[in-house]
């Protein structure tokens, strides 16, 4: 049964890059970029519109956290957070072009929280030639944590995603041994990571009938469904943003009468593919969860939360 995730819970994230700027702001006499005697200036690339808009909330959770801190705490040693929030669509090109611009026109201190898998994938050796502390990505690629001495600046912040299918992939090949087993990812790292995950967690239990592969602007994914119904999928793994999970599960469930389970990663796992697919229609898909539930909210931490 999907748990709905309610809330991205940055509170530890965020409370270790409060300790990450205080150590790096160093003596009186030392010029750090974006940190000023009353302001410590951070930036991050997100999609604010574009196909995964939904994930919004995470910079404009972090940016309630750190007006949070200012308000009630007066910043940090004395110096307020200004957090800027560029837009890029999801779109790499614009990625590029946006870092640029925080790092060499704004000149910020950070990079806090930069959203995406294809987009960060751009822009994560500029900001290691330029020396910028690149903070708790909001992606779970191996690339941020493989080789963690080849990129001292950069700080991972979720679980990635091939450890997370691997787990998905055991839990498959524990409930569906034997049986036919249908994949479907996103064309780049992002469903790389996770469907090696897949394939490592599942090993011989099952016999795998098709890999489809989607971009991240495809508008849905019915055709990928096609194929894997006539495949005779008994199961089946989606790596996939909200957006277009929702078409896919929409499609077998309420166009083809198709009741096949789904698997999928904790970035389908959530509100936002309730909301776009229905409660109904999502009975019964089975993901992963590493964060406390928003509806938690007699845990301290949620319930601050809730208040900020």
């Amino acid at each position: 049964m999907l748990k709905s995730r309610k809330v991205w819970f940055w509170g530890l994230a965020l409370a270790l890059a409060m300790v990450f700027v205080i150590s790096a702001c160093g003596g009186d006499d030392e010029v750090v970029p974006g940190v000023t005697d009353d302001e410590i200036l951070l930036g991050t690339h997100t999609s604010l519109t574009g196909p995964i808009a939904v994930y919004s909330q995470i910079s404009n959770t972090t940016k309630a956290y750190f007006d949070y801190i200012n308000e009630t705490k007066g910043g940090i040693n004395g110096r307020k957070i200004k957090f800027i929030l560029e837009d890029d669509a999801y779109s790499p090109p614009k990625t590029v072009d946006l870092i640029r611009k925080l790092v060499e026109q704004d000149k910020v201190f950070a990079i806090m929280s930069g959203l995406g898998t294809p987009t960060h994938l751009q822009v994560v050796d500029y900001l290691k030639e330029r020396g910028v502390p690149d903070l708790f990505v909001a992606s779970g690629a191996i690339e941020w944590v493989k080789d963690p001495a080849a990129r001292p600046n950069i700080f991972g912040s979720l679980p990635h995603y091939v450890g997370e299918g691997t787990i998905l992939g055991q839990y498959i090949a524990e409930n569906f041994a034997g049986q036919k087993l249908g994949l479907m990812r996103q064309n780049d790292d992002f469903g790389g990571d996770g469907i090696d995950g897949i394939r490592r967690g599942v090993g011989d239990a099952l016999e795998i009938v098709g890999e489809e592969t989607h971009e991240a602007v495809d508008a849905d994914l019915n055709a990928q469904v096609d194929r894997l119904n006539a495949a005779g999928a008994d199961v089946i793994a989606i790596w996939a943003t909200p957006r277009q999970f929702s078409t896919a599960i929409k499609h077998a469930r309420l166009d083809l009468n198709w009741d096949v389970p789904f698997v999928l990663s904790t970035v389908s796992g959530n509100e936002f593919s309730i909301a776009l697919s229905g409660p109904e229609v999502l009975e019964g898909t089975v993901s992963v969860t590493y964060i406390r539930q928003g509806w938690e909210v007699d845990h301290p931490g949620v319930a601050k939360h809730v208040e900020i």
